[in-house]
């Protein structure tokens, strides 16, 4: 799936949360839920038991919604970053008015920060200025948002020191555009380990423990830059046997990093919330994250990535469904503040469009096949009224077409719209043309010859 959707797609998952739990406590719970007393801010810091009397019988319910974790919102601009003085005021200060207890967005950047000296040639030529991140810093400060900033930090060979002098600089330069930030994500996920280098030979370690050395190395890079600050580090490869059965391993990191356990599976079962690192963790990490797979490999269905953010979110469905009923008149007002939903709206009618289209050419090719279109044996008359109604089409996705380039105009740059619509609306656009050049022969033949056709 194309960046800027996923992007969309994110910053519009509170939306989707509000529907999906508004039908599902309508479906289960009636119009039970919305008698019952529910705090303001089920999400900001309260009691761990709350009292309820009934008919003069006090009981206590657990308040569930995990009130006193911290919660952070992650800003994937891979391909697709919005313009920094459209897009992060308003976000920021819509995440603030949710009033949903989130700190802050943790924000992995990829080529579009404004980098200078080594990586001055090798950053997006469309990225961010200084000025933008002095602004989206400035507008995080305003609205009380943290930032966390997300640096892919194994990337390259850490069997040679040439790296680290690298990853020196990147750290230092990304730090210095981040003054407010105590925390930073260092990445170092989906490692591949292989130990090809010649260099790597000079050195014997094992796949497990060069992971362990060169996260160590970036830790004190970070330590050297800004002492303090706390680093994050994806969980999936600490989670293998070489890391969970070896003490020694792991005893390496404490102190240094925090793991962010995530994974891609749409519902955990068992094995995800059984595995042995839950029990091993603890030994060595004061603080575990947590956190969902909201886009990328293995699946580009969405519907998926719900189901997988879902699983990390709702600890209580039901308590859940019945806090956002609740709230849902404030809730829908609040979306209508987010930047950019005017593109979701659009994208919508679009796609409504181009089912159609796809549905209609699926009949048009159903009912007059290769073999009948070349020896003009269709039925003339439905075949006409069939690419009449394509042309109808045609001009529906033209007008949604240009709303919605209208609407990515005003956060995204010209690069950005053309890939998505190289993406999502020019194949069919082309499967539409190629349909008019298959079937206008069969309009051309005004007598037929005795049967057989061949």
């Amino acid at each position: 799936m194309n960046s800027i959707f996923k992007f969309l797609t994110f910053v519009f998952i509170i939306i989707i949360y509000i529907i999906y739990y508004s039908q599902c406590i309508s479906k289960s719970l009636g119009n039970k839920c919305l008698s019952q007393s529910i705090p303001d801010n089920s999400y900001l810091p309260q009691e761990t038991f709350s009292t309820k009397t009934i008919n003069n019988i006090s009981t206590e319910k657990p308040n569930y919604g995990r009130p006193n974790l911290a919660k952070y919102i992650h800003l994937d601009l891979k391909g697709a970053p919005p313009k920094p003085d459209k897009f992060y005021e308003s976000f920021f200060n819509f995440l603030k008015s949710l009033q949903m207890g989130v700190k802050g967005v943790l924000i992995e950047y990829g080529d579009i920060l404004p980098l200078e000296e080594i990586f001055v040639d090798v950053g997006h030529q469309a990225g961010y200025t200084k000025s933008d991140r002095k602004l989206t810093e400035k507008a995080a400060k305003e609205n009380e948002i943290e930032i966390i900033p997300l640096i892919q930090t194994f990337v390259i060979s850490p069997c040679l020191n040439a790296t680290y002098v690298l990853l020196q600089d990147l750290l230092q330069q990304t730090l210095d555009m981040h003054p407010n930030s105590n925390k930073i994500h260092i990445g170092c996920d989906e490692v591949m380990l292989n130990n090809v280098h010649d260099e790597c030979y000079i050195k014997q370690m094992k796949k497990s423990e060069r992971y362990i050395d060169h996260i160590q190395c970036i830790v004190n890079i970070v330590h050297q830059i800004r002492p303090g600050i706390r680093v994050l580090i994806w969980d999936d490869i600490l989670r293998h046997d070489e890391f969970t059965k070896n003490d020694k391993l792991l005893n390496q990191l404490k102190g240094l990093v925090e793991p962010v356990s995530w994974n891609y599976v749409p519902t955990f079962h068992d094995y995800y919330k059984t595995l042995s690192a839950w029990k091993i963790y603890p030994k060595f990490f004061n603080n575990i994250w947590a956190a969902s797979a909201f886009k990328a490999y293995p699946s580009l269905l969405y519907s998926l990535h719900i189901l997988n953010t879902d699983e990390f979110l709702a600890d209580n469905p039901f308590y859940d469904c019945e806090t956002l009923m609740k709230s849902i008149g404030k809730y829908s007002q609040l979306y209508k503040l987010l930047p950019g939903i005017s593109i979701y709206s659009s994208i919508s009618s679009l796609f409504t469009v181009v089912s159609k289209i796809q549905n209609l050419l699926k009949l048009l090719y159903d009912t007059s096949p290769e073999y009948n279109r070349k020896y003009s044996f269709v039925r003339r008359y439905e075949l006409d009224s069939q690419l009449t109604e394509l042309k109808g089409f045609q001009n529906d996705l033209l007008s949604s077409k240009e709303r919605l380039n209208h609407d990515l105009s005003n956060l995204y740059s010209k690069d950005i719209i053309d890939e998505w619509f190289d993406l999502y609306v020019i194949p069919i656009e082309n499967q539409m043309y190629k349909a008019y050049i298959d079937f206008s022969p069969v309009f051309n033949i005004t007598s037929w010859v005795r049967r057989p056709l061949i």
